[in-house]
């Protein structure tokens, strides 16, 4: 809050007790007050009464309402602290403009000094804002310009510039609503802190204190670490990419494994429940309650089936997805040539694993789904899918000797997106064949 030992004297008890009394809540219509005061101004110059008679007529709420609501909204944003100059030079003129109401000066001129009072207040409050939320991005990147960091790692610069002048126009637009700038301001300091990390990585490779080498392995011992984590051997003899990929496989399907071990726990408290409120309601009824076990234990074995399944493949061979009861695996190896729906001799390793996640299922029913993307003709994207899928249906009863009353072969065209067709990687994902597995009820217990 201000200081008010530091606001200029007044002469006049009066105006001394404004400045030091709590400025009123009161709507924000400074346009709506200007109009009342100069209105009453003209009714009294009608009735022949002089502006300084009618100005000491008015009631202070109509003439102070709009300056003391800045100047609390100021004094709350710690304006005195935050943006000394601004406030004080408010201060001062709001001082002046009830020195000369006070005294009786002439009206237009009291309501001059307090519109620049409430301007200059409404400033202050706008720059103490700033500064609060502002303040560490601009320090920070005040740093890293004064590393010249828009020459050695420009882009990181320029992004760190972008957020923060995004951030300072979304405080203009709207001083209240902090949190969207806040956000773009705590990016800005992560850029510009970035960007110096990038500035002495350059300059040590420039001074010799470190070979282009010395970078590229540090930088590849991050991936290292994480692929050891995962018990998997990763390959960067041709850069960064290929590893790079397998580990976000592994992410996306610890985060899928994740959620399906939350929904089996939420699933499993859930029957716990039933079999408490049952065995409360019917004392425990034997047969409700047996078959309230059943249920869960068959959800325990579903959940041990999946997990089984989903460990059979590598994050680039295959997804497993869960529908109910049902289990998908999305072949992501399974690649056929373009336009083609040729069984590939290179699919047989992938299709042993394909296999082995179906013997976990005894008597299970599958239905092989083709999908295409949106490019070519919808006929012909339709046509292709079907034949793609009954390829491999062919392959699970010629090969596999998995019996061909147990499998269905449909195709989908492009009518089954789960990526957008606008770029190639969503058309990549959108080409795939869905191998469902529907379980048989008697073999869940």
């Amino acid at each position: 809050m201000s200081d008010r030992t530091n606001q200029p004297p007044l002469n006049t008890p009066r105006a001394t007790a404004r400045l030091t009394e709590p400025a009123p809540r009161c709507p924000d219509a400074r346009a709506v007050r200007t109009r009342r005061l100069r209105a009453f101004l003209r009714t009294t110059a009608i009735l022949g009464l002089l502006p300084v008679l009618a100005l000491a007529q008015a009631p202070d709420s109509e003439i102070f309402a709009d300056v003391d609501r800045a100047r609390e909204a100021a004094e709350a944003a710690d304006a005195a602290s935050l943006s000394p100059g601004e406030f004080a030079s408010a201060t001062s003129k709001y001082a002046d403009g009830l020195r000369d109401f006070d005294r009786g000066k002439n009206a237009e001129r009291v309501l001059r000094s307090l519109d620049e009072a409430e301007e200059l207040f409404r400033a202050a409050e706008l720059n103490a804002i700033r500064a609060l939320h502002l303040g560490v991005a601009r320090n920070t990147l005040a740093l890293a310009r004064a590393e010249r960091t828009d020459k050695t790692a420009p882009r990181t610069t320029a992004r760190a510039e972008k957020l923060l002048a995004d951030a300072d126009a979304l405080l203009v637009a709207d001083r209240y609503d902090t949190g969207p700038a806040i956000d773009l301001a705590r990016r800005s300091e992560y850029e510009a802190r970035h960007a110096m990390y990038i500035a002495e990585v350059v300059e040590q490779v420039r001074g010799k204190d470190l070979t282009p080498e010395d970078v590229i392995i540090e930088w590849e011992s991050a991936l290292l670490s994480v692929a050891n984590a995962f018990d998997f051997e990763p390959d960067l003899s041709e850069g960064p990419a290929a590893t790079r990929d397998a580990l976000i496989g592994y992410a996306r399907e610890l985060m899928e494994l994740r959620e399906v071990v939350a929904e089996q726990g939420v699933a499993i408290r859930g029957l716990e429940e039933e079999i408490r409120e049952l065995d409360a309601r019917l004392g425990g009824a034997a047969a409700d309650r047996d078959a309230l076990i059943r249920k869960v234990e068959r959800q325990a074995r579903i959940r041990e089936q999946f997990v089984q399944v989903a460990e059979t493949f590598e994050p680039d061979e295959a997804i497993v997805l869960r529908d109910g009861d049902k289990l998908i695996i999305r072949l992501l190896g399974l690649r056929f040539a373009s336009n083609s729906a040729e069984f590939d001799s290179s699919f047989e390793p992938l299709m042993a694993k394909v296999d082995a996640a179906i013997q976990v299922f005894p008597q299970c029913s599958l239905t092989v789904e083709g999908h295409t993307d949106s490019i070519g003709e919808v006929e012909r994207n339709q046509r292709l899918s079907e034949e793609r899928a009954k390829a491999v249906m062919e392959y699970l009863t010629e090969r596999l000797r998995i019996p061909a009353f147990r499998i269905r072969a449909v195709g989908y065209g492009d009518s089954r997106p789960v990526a957008s067709n606008r770029t190639e990687d969503g058309r990549a994902q959108n080409r795939r064949i869905d191998l469902i597995i529907t379980p048989n009820p008697e073999s869940l217990y």
